[in-house]
């Protein structure tokens, strides 16, 4: 720790934080971390890499566990203070003291690592986290983030480049975004505010005597969130997913009212079976491989539907083109043998009823544009089955 930081200081801060924190004056960004953790991944060994007083840590828990899960929570601070705070108020979370650029934490052995507005070490994250684990940072918008305190106290902040940071680091970013909102403060929280900002110590203490005299003040939160896995992992399983891809409409041959619809239980999302198109393979041979391989169902191609663009969650830069074909289901059980993506689940649904599902919004304005289509397939299948 600095030999200049004044201790006293920062204990004063730990306090004015969590007096602000309980206040839920920064749940909404907590809100948006919890959510991505949950949707995006299916293990939960988790650490917090700067955890404070374990406010955000203690919520994920408890939002983890309304959702059946049972999550394995550490978090570590340089500041005693704010551990020894964290340790009593939230015992079931295990807090630990620890400096970011000496992680005291083994080798790949962490599924989610965050980090919300502290100091980071990406090699250090790189070291610790899992090959498949994810990566999530959430830091300020500098020139936005508390501008009107900055802006009143005369201090500028210089950005900072968080992708080639997070390059340097051996990261790959899946999704980048910014989150900004407006609170109003009444005099005591404004205070506390002041006492948790990085630079306080540069304040000019006339502008902050100014500062401290108000009564109310609005404030601009601004963050950017950033979720990233690393390199390796991302060339390895996720890079192809950037290509272009096929898949199938499939009919049931049972039931020629329903459809097969596919659920994936690491991404806790609901879409058609569909895979990248290898090189030297046709969009038709592409949809009937990879539904096999994710279904473990044969089919026979009917016909080609209109094609669509869709923007790859994991690189924004990237719009590809996916093909779909209506299928005629074979034989409606699942062959083993064929399946090879054993975390798949295959569901019939009738064809009605999926305008209702989630899903993403590019695949439900793709399944409107082609629905009479299928619907009229469908309605002749019935006159002949």
């Amino acid at each position: 720790m600095d030999k200049n930081v004044n201790t006293d200081l920062l204990e004063y801060s730990v306090k004015s934080r969590q007096k602000n924190l309980e206040k839920g004056l920064f749940d909404k960004i907590s809100d948006k971390l919890n959510k991505m953790i949950l949707e995006h991944n299916y293990k939960y060994d988790i650490l917090d890499c700067g955890s404070g007083t374990g406010y955000y840590d203690n919520r994920l828990y408890e939002y983890l566990k309304k959702h059946n899960i049972n999550p394995n929570i550490s978090g570590f601070d340089i500041s005693k203070n704010a551990v020894d705070f964290a340790k009593k108020h939230y015992p079931h979370i295990n807090f630990f003291e620890s400096d970011v650029n000496n992680i005291n934490i083994g080798n790949n052995s962490k599924d989610i690592i965050f980090s919300i507005l502290t100091p980071k070490n990406y090699q250090e994250y790189n070291r610790v986290l899992r090959d498949d684990g994810r990566l999530y940072i959430i830091s300020y918008n500098k020139k936005e983030h508390f501008k009107e305190i900055l802006k009143y106290v005369e201090i500028e902040r210089k950005e900072k480049n968080l992708n080639n940071n997070l390059d340097n680091g051996g990261f790959k970013i899946l999704s980048r975004e910014n989150m900004e909102y407006k609170i109003e403060l009444d005099n005591e929280s404004l205070k506390d505010v002041i006492k948790t900002i990085p630079e306080y110590q540069t304040f000019d203490k006339k502008r902050v005597e100014e500062l401290n005299k108000m009564q109310n003040f609005k404030i601009t939160l601004s963050y950017i969130i950033i979720e990233a896995v690393k390199k390796d992992f991302f060339e390895k399983n996720l890079q192809q997913k950037c290509a272009d891809r096929a898949g199938c409409i499939i009919i049931s041959k049972e039931n020629p009212r329903n459809i097969a619809i596919t659920y994936d239980k690491m991404d806790k999302s609901l879409f058609f079976p569909k895979g990248h198109i290898d090189k030297n393979e046709t969009a038709e041979q592409t949809a009937l491989r990879e539904t096999a391989e994710e279904t473990g169902i044969k089919v026979k191609i009917v016909k080609p539907l209109k094609e669509f663009k869709h923007t790859s969650i994991y690189d924004k830069d990237d719009t590809h083109k996916i093909s779909f074909f209506i299928a005629d289901s074979l034989n409606d059980k699942i062959n083993d043998e064929l399946k090879i993506e054993k975390h798949i689940i295959t569901l019939w649904i009738n064809y009605k009823e999926i305008l209702h599902l989630d899903l993403h919004e590019n695949y439900k304005k793709f399944y409107l544009d082609n629905f009479e289509e299928i619907e009229e397939y469908i309605k002749w299948k019935l006159t002949h089955y």
